[in-house]
Parts: structure tokens; C-alpha cells; sequence
């Protein structure tokens, strides 16, 4: 759970110690409030007021909805009024309280500040009947349906008006999310009707707010299959040549035999998905429980359970923390719970009888809007149940005019989501998913980087000379010998300038004298390699605390190589050695590896793989040409070589460009009015590189939108220009020197401030002292297709992979080169899995060709998903399926 203003740190330990709950009641009669000033698990009174009670909304059959109310907590006096429904239908309000916009969460630890204050008077309300810990006296009172759930939610809000009359004069808005998309709506215009009429109390009803509501199924369900294709969850060819022409424009209710095949193939596909949110794990049946909209809570009664047994990645059984808390005797009797009411809460019940008899809200909003009712529609980005295209098709089927057109909205400085603003007062907005926040927050070894780095360093050293290497035994910031083995060096490429391109060299921790050689070149140009091994495949990492293991063991030998001349400790002794460019840097690569060779031919016989990310994409390629043609004329020291393997790879602007702005409206960052009317329109099949006027300003109204986002991964903030540096590939080395820098200076949400860490580390004396680095030492774009093709047709291995959300080198740009190489298609497009989740999809091309996405990758992938790539990495150097 996320850090909340005043957020209850209701753990476990309350189960074990609870609090005394302190009740001011006026009542115990049945539709008597509570007003709750101590609560179970959270020490001391509350720092804000809550109000439980109950409201009959059905005489005959003593039906009463159960309500938690939360007063503002800025001027409750003044502050609107939000009723607030939870889908299912039956998911308890409690969901709403604890884990969207209340002032509670659930905290395994102690309680932290977080959110703002809460803004508005909010009613949770427990709905329909069976919901929470609302209930019926009789059978025949649980038996409820949409337009039954909307009444007597309409007779609740009188009767509680009624009770709180000092509220008629705030602002009103109904609210909620999921399937209150079909209640939310016809609740607003019965509310509507009777301020028309008359009805007392007269409520100040204002608008109505819902969040990736379901609508409709005609624009719902069709939105679902065109949202994967969108987000590379299926394929393109899927999409286009399968989907399109089987099922056209069917509507996914009367399928016809290829169409019902066709969507079997993609279920299939998208088995291991969390439809709820396509980058969260998929929980395992176990887990799921009764579950609606990714929410669930596990029948566990009064009985205890052990942090441990609930802490995890797994979000829905994460939501058990709730059932065991509502289930609580003490927390019933703080809450004013009738007892004997409800014997088992669950936080989702859908055993309660309910039919669905409103199939389409749609009217209901355009009446209310045309009324001058405001509107305001969210969708998570990121939600495949209710796709937000699916829901911008239905706002559009009303046909009211854009009034402010597409835009970014920012929350405290970052791009939050984008937005657009109807006529009638109907706005939407995406809300952008943030998410891997933690910058590699499971390494290898965690360099304990507190100003404890300025220790002296101890070192096994060879020798000092020019070209010797150095074994690192110990570093500075890490308490210890490290636990694997790091060599250090220098190889001379050029004589007669003195170019030496320097190396780090860590060894396989599972078989090194068998397990594969990889070349790890960084993009750039002129990117150290240091950052391969401390923010992607490497075992080090920069950790703010203290060591944690996470990852697999390194299982292939890794030379991580500062290219070309002037990347990291790589450098010349004349200036015009530090001259470079893609094929001098080719050259000078293969130089290195055949002097390295000669250093360590105890390796020879192991498969070679050359590797990289980026710009590296234009090196790799021709790299492994180079090579390969040596070991073709017989050239010694003769390598292994068996394949190449790159990431996020530049590759051909004429590919790689023009993938941009389609990828930025495949993932909403752009309208679809942008997309189609103005980019097909007016450029079409512009390149970037020849921009006619119209088209050029087409492009500046789109970079004006995207202003905000962190190209290298959308979901992630974006770095003032402070933090910014030179930066490539969203990498920063600031030159601090020996200077100190305070731990709390460079911990940040900001990925590019944190990258300031190795610049500190890097720069200090102990630490060159213990690399061996060497006192006082420290482009030209091409395509390479032809490379991929003939290397690949000599039957070299190439394994190619995306990190889904690097708007750098979209995927569909790599996907469009790879296709223009004709290579059939051996293993269709399908999900690969690490720890039983979708890590990514894949597709086997012949040749040995092989493309992979990675699911919530950056243009890094493996910095921003290493466990997920050092497994696909590991499966493919072993010559399995991913």
C-alpha cells in the first residue's frame, strides 16, 4: 500500500495488542450513528472524524445500508460532499476508505505522512445490500439488481440529509468506479428528477465523478482486444491479419466460429496477465479469492495471521489484511457493526443474488451533462478491464465538442495523466501508472554508499604497468571482500595515440569456465560500461542502506567494456585519438577482444556473445560481422563466437523514428483525434527528416504534449534539467570529485539524480585506486539491417528484446526492421514467464532470430526489470525458449 495522510498503521500487531475502542454514541438503535474516535491497530484517538451508522432504505424487509463518513479536512463546513460506491456489484465501500481516497491504509510497519488532506466530506456507503456490513432482515431483501440498488441509494441519501441537515447546503457529487459506472450515472439523474420535482430535502447536487467505469458492453468489450494490441501485449500480426479480418466488426456478443477462434488464441495469450493492471503480477487462484477488480478479502474470521504469511508482491492478498481486521470482534464493536448481522465480512460478496438490468449508462450521460451537470471520467492507464479507448469511444459517441484539446496534467511538478475538456462540462483524464519507482531495488551486492566509500581500498594488483590487470578484492562503500570475482584493466587499441579502452571483468558465479563470454557495450556514445554493471546485468548496485540479495547468480563471464575512447576511464593520450566514430569504434572493439583473448585464453573455447543497449545498436551488429568474417579468414587467436544479443536497440532512423508518435498514441499519451486527423493526415509517410511546414508543426503541437514525459520510461517522472547533466539514455554522471555528498542529498524519486551516486563514487581516489584506474587520464549514424541479416543467415544466434516502455526506440520501430529482414515466423507471438508472471511476449523468427518485449521495461530494460532480463538472458544462452 501507498503512504497515506494519516494512515493507519493497521498491522497484524493489532490482533495481538488491541486498542480499547472509544465510542461517543447517541444510540444503539438501528439507524443511530457512531461517532468513532479510536480504532483497533491505530494508536491514539483518530486525527480526523469518522461517523458510522446505518440507514433503513427498505421498511418491509428491514433492509439498512452501512456507511462510513469522513469529514474534510480542510473546512468541512464548506467542502462538497462525495458519495462514494464501490463496483463489483457487492465490494464493500471499506475499499474505498482504506485503499483508494480515504484517510486509512494498512501499514506493516508504523505510520508515515504521504497524501493531502482529505478535501471533501466523503460517504462510503456499504451498497447494494449484502455489500460490506449492510444487511436484510429477510431473504427475499438481499435479492437486488442496478436499477433496485439505485432507489434505495436515492431513499439513503435522503434519510441521510435528513439526519445531517448541515450539509444541504454543500455541493454534492456522486462518485465511485468499475461496475458504479452503471450505477453512478442513473443514481445522478434519479437525484436529478427529484431537485426537478421538488423532492425534500433539497440537495445541492453539483455533478458526478467515475473512474474506469463500466459503461457499456459495445464499447467496453471491443476496446479490450485493440488495448493489448496497443499496449505489445499481442502481436501485429494478431491484430491486423487474425483479428481484424476475422472478427471486423463484431462486437464480441454473437461471435462467428473463426472470430470465437481467433479471440480464443488471444485469450490464451493473455492467460497470465492481471487485466486490473497488465504491469502488476497475476496472482495465483489461491490468492484470488472472491474477487472483482483486482479486489479481494479471504474469509479468515477472527483468526490470526502472520505478517509474513501476508506480506507481498501480491497486491489482492495484500487485501486479507482487511478481512482479518473488519472481522475482528473489537474493530465491530468501534465501528457500531449490528451484531449478528453480517456473520463474515468479505470485502468483495458476490454470493449475494443480484442481476444486472442496466445494460448502458450512455444516455444517462448525456441527459445529466445537457442538464449542465459536471462530469468528470478517469481511466488508469493501465487497466485492460476497462480500457480507457473503450471509454473514450462512448464520450465521443455523445458528440459534444473538444473545448480544450488533449494536454498533459501534472501533479506535484510530473506529468500525472493527460486530459480533455467536452462541452457540457464533460471532462476526462488518464491517470499515468507510476510504477518500479525503486531504482534496481534488488541487486546483487548493494554497495553500501554512505560517505563510508572514502575507506581506503585493498587490492590484489598484479602490476601497475600500462596494459596489466588488477584484481579487486574489496571496494570502497562495500564492508568486505566482494563475493565474486572482478578483474580491472586497460587493453591499448591504437599505438601511435595511445588509445587504451579500459574494462571491468566479472566472472560467472555458477560455472565460469564453461558458462558463455559476453561483450557488454552501453549506449551513448559514450556511456561508461560501469553502468551495465551496476544499474543492468551486473552484481553491483548503488543501495542507500544496506546489502540485499534478489537476483539470480550471474550465469554467463561479463567483460564490460568503456567504448568508444572517452566513455568512462577509457582514454587517449593525444587528441586526436580521442577522434572516434561507429566504425572506429568497431575496429578498436574487435582489437580489444583479440588482445584480451591473448590475456585470457583459458576462455577461447567458451560461446561468445556480443551484447549492448542503445546506440549499441549500431555497434553490435557490425561488431559480430567483423568477427565473424575474421574467424572466416582463419584470424587467431580463433573465438567461439555464437551469437549477439541487444536491447532497446537504434537501429535505422528510417524504422526507428518514425515508431514514435504511433507508440505514444498506442500508450494515450496523444489523442486520437491527434493521431488520426492531423499525423496520418499531414505527414503520413514523413520520416522526420524532411518535414514540410504542416507537418512540422503537427510534430511541435505533439512535442508540446509530450513535453512532460520521461522518454526512457513513461511511467517514470521526468528530471529538472538540474539533474539532467549530459545525460543519454536517461544516464547522468555528475563530476563531484572527492567532494561529499550527503546520502540525503542524492536519494530522490528522480532515476537521473540517483545516477548521481556512481559519479561520487567513481571520481573518489580510494575507489580509482582500488580499479586500477590510471592517474590523471581522465558520431557518425548509419543503418545496420544488413548486418542483422547476415549475420543471422550465417546462422549466428540474435536474440532482440524491447522494454515495453521506452519511447526512445519504441518497440514497433524494432518490430518494423526486424519484419523488412523476411524471416518467417517459427513460434508465434506468446507470453514468456519468470516466477509463473508475464515477463514479457516473443516471437522465434528463422535464422535463430529471436524478439522479445519486456513487460514494464525502459529503454534500459534490464536496469528497470533485472530479475525478468537476466532470466530471459539466461534461457536464451542456454538455447531454451523464453
Amino acid at each position: 500500500m501507498e503512504d497515506r495522510s494519516h494512515g493507519l498503521a493497521l498491522g497484524v500487531s493489532f490482533l495481538l495488542l488491541l486498542i480499547v475502542a472509544g465510542i461517543a454514541q447517541s444510540d444503539r438503535e438501528k439507524n443511530k450513528t457512531t461517532m468513532v474516535s479510536h480504532l483497533p491497530g491505530f494508536h491514539g484517538p483518530l486525527p480526523f472524524s469518522m461517523e458510522t451508522g446505518y440507514v433503513e432504505v427498505d421498511d418491509r424487509n428491514g433492509v439498512r445500508l452501512f456507511y462510513y463518513f469522513v469529514q474534510s479536512e480542510t473546512s468541512p463546513a464548506e467542502d462538497p460532499v462525495l458519495l462514494w460506491l464501490t463496483g463489483g456489484p457487492g465490494c464493500s465501500a471499506f475499499s474505498g476508505l482504506a485503499y483508494e481516497i480515504g484517510p486509512l491504509s494498512f501499514q506493516p510497519d508504523s505510520y508515515t505522512d504521504g497524501l493531502p488532506e482529505l478535501v471533501a466530506n466523503v460517504i462510503f456507503l456499504d451498497s447494494p445490500v449484502g455489500a460490506g456490513f449492510s444487511y436484510s432482515a429477510t431473504d427475499q431483501g438481499y435479492k437486488s439488481c442496478d436499477t433496485k440498488a439505485v432507489d434505495q441509494t436515492a431513499i439513503f441519501l435522503t434519510k441521510w440529509y435528513e439526519e445531517h441537515p448541515q450539509f444541504l447546503l454543500n455541493p454534492l457529487f456522486i462518485a465511485g468506479d468499475s461496475y458504479s459506472g452503471l450505477i453512478a450515472p442513473p443514481l445522478t439523474f434519479q437525484v436529478a428528477k427529484g431537485i426537478e420535482m421538488g423532492d425534500k430535502p433539497l440537495l445541492n447536487l453539483k455533478g458526478y465523478i467515475i473512474g474506469n467505469p463500466v459503461t457499456d458492453r459495445k464499447f467496453d468489450s471491443p476496446a479490450i482486444v485493440p488495448y493489448a494490441h496497443r499496449m505489445g501485449l499481442i502481436s501485429d500480426e494478431r491484430y491486423e491479419v487474425i483479428y481484424r479480418e476475422s472478427c471486423g466488426a463484431d462486437t464480441g456478443m454473437n461471435r462467428n466460429i473463426q472470430c470465437k477462434n481467433c479471440h480464443d488464441a488471444i485469450d490464451k495469450c493473455l492467460k497470465g496477465i492481471n487485466i486490473h493492471h497488465i504491469l502488476e503480477p497475476e496472482c495465483s487462484s489461491e490468492h484470488n479469492g472472491n474477487s472483482d477488480s483486482g479486489r479481494m478479502l479471504l474469509d479468515y474470521g477472527n483468526a490470526e495471521l502472520g505478517l509474513s504469511d501476508i506480506s507481498s508482491e501480491c497486491r489482492e492478498k495484500g487485501y486479507s489484511m482487511s478481512g482479518i481486521w473488519a472481522n475482528n470482534r473489537a474493530v465491530r464493536e468501534a465501528l457500531g457493526v449490528h451484531k449478528g448481522t453480517v456473520p463474515v465480512w468479505l470485502r468483495c460478496n458476490h454470493g449475494t443474488p443480484y442481476t444486472t438490468d442496466i445494460r448502458s449508462s450512455v444516455e444517462y450521460h448525456r441527459s445529466l451533462t445537457s442538464r449542465g451537470y459536471r462530469s468528470l471520467i478517469y481511466s488508469g492507464d493501465h487497466d485492460m478491464t476497462v480500457p480507457f479507448i473503450g471509454t473514450q469511444a462512448w464520450i465521443r459517441s455523445l458528440g459534444f465538442a473538444v473545448v480544450d484539446e488533449w494536454r498533459p496534467w501534472y501533479a506535484t511538478g510530473q506529468v500525472a495523466g493527460f486530459t480533455t475538456l467536452y462541452a457540457n462540462n464533460l471532462t476526462f483524464a488518464t491517470i499515468k501508472v507510476e510504477t518500479m519507482k525503486n531504482t534496481r531495488s534488488h541487486g546483487l551486492v548493494a554497495l553500501a554508499m554512505g560517505v563510508s566509500f572514502l575507506l581506503p581500498a585493498v587490492i590484489s594488483q598484479s602490476d601497475r604497468e600500462e596494459n596489466q590487470t588488477v584484481q579487486v578484492s574489496h571496494l570502497p562503500g562495500f564492508h568486505g571482500p566482494l563475493p565474486f570475482s572482478l578483474e580491472t584493466g586497460y587493453v591499448q587499441v591504437d599505438d601511435s595515440n595511445g588509445v587504451r579502452l579500459f574494462y571491468y571483468f566479472v566472472r560467472s558465479e555458477t560455472n565460469p569456465a564453461e558458462d558463455p563470454v559476453l561483450l557488454w557495450l552501453t549506449g551513448g556514445p559514450g556511456c561508461s560500461a560501469f553502468s551495465g554493471l551496476v544499474y543492468e546485468i551486473g552484481p553491483l548496485s548503488f543501495q542507500p542502506d544496506s546489502y540485499t540479495g534478489g537476483l539470480p547468480e550471474l550465469v554467463a563471464n561479463v567483460i564490460f567494456l568503456d567504448s568508444p575512447v572517452g566513455a568512462g576511464f577509457s582514454y587517449s593520450t593525444t587528441h586526436q585519438g580521442y577522434k572516434s566514430c561507429d566504425t572506429k569504434a568497431v575496429d578498436q572493439i574487435v582489437i580489444f577482444l583479440t588482445k584480451w583473448y591473448e590475456e585470457h585464453p583459458q576462455f577461447l573455447p567458451n560461446p561468445l556473445f556480443i551484447a549492448g543497449d542503445s546506440y549499441s545498436g549500431l555497434i553490435v551488429p557490425p561488431l559480430t560481422f567483423q568477427i565473424a568474417k575474421g574467424i572466416e579468414m582463419g584470424d587467431k587467436p580463433l573465438l567461439n563466437l555464437k551469437g549477439y544479443i541487444i536491447g532497446n536497440p537504434l537501429t535505422d532512423r528510417k524504422f526507428d523514428l518514425p515508431a514514435g508518435v504511433p507508440y505514444a498514441h498506442r500508450m494515450g499519451l496523444i489523442s486520437d483525434e491527434q493521431y488520426e486527423v492531423i499525423y496520418r493526415e499531414t505527414c503520413a509517410a514523413d520520416t522526420g527528416m524532411n518535414r514540410n511546414i504542416q507537418c512540422k508543426n503537427c510534430h511541435d503541437a505533439i512535442d508540446k504534449c509530450l513535453k512532460g514525459i520521461n522518454i526512457h520510461h513513461i511511467l517514470e517522472p521526468k528530471c529538472s534539467s538540474e539533474y539532467n547533466g549530459n545525460s543519454d539514455s536517461g544516464r547522468t554522471l555528475s563530476g563531484y570529485g572527492n567532494a561529499e555528498l550527503g546520502l540525503s542529498d542524492i536519494s530522490s524519486e528522480c532515476r537521473e539524480k540517483g545516477y548521481s551516486m556512481s559519479g561520487i563514487w567513481a571520481n573518489n581516489r580510494a575507489v580509482r585506486e582500488a580499479l586500477g584506474v590510471h592517474m590523471g587520464t581522465v558520431p557518425l549514424w548509419l543503418s545496420v539491417v544488413e548486418y542483422h541479416r547476415s549475420v543471422t543467415s550465417k546462422g549466428y544466434w540474435s536474440l532482440i528484446y524491447s522494454g515495453d516502455h521506452d519511447m526512445t526506440v519504441p518497440f514497433i520501430g524494432t518490430q518494423a526492421w526486424i519484419r523488412s529482414l523476411g524471416f518467417g515466423v517459427v513460434d508465434e507471438w506468446r507470453p514468456w514467464h519468470v516466477n509463473g508472471q508475464v515477463a514479457g511476449f516473443t516471437t522465434l523468427y528463422a535464422n535463430n532470430l529471436t524478439f522479445a518485449t519486456v513487460k514494464g521495461g525502459g529503454h534500459t530494460a534490464p536496469e528497470y526489470m533485472p530479475k525478468e532480463c537476466l532470466a530471459m538472458v539466461d534461457r536464451w544462452l542456454s538455447g531454451r525458449p523464453l
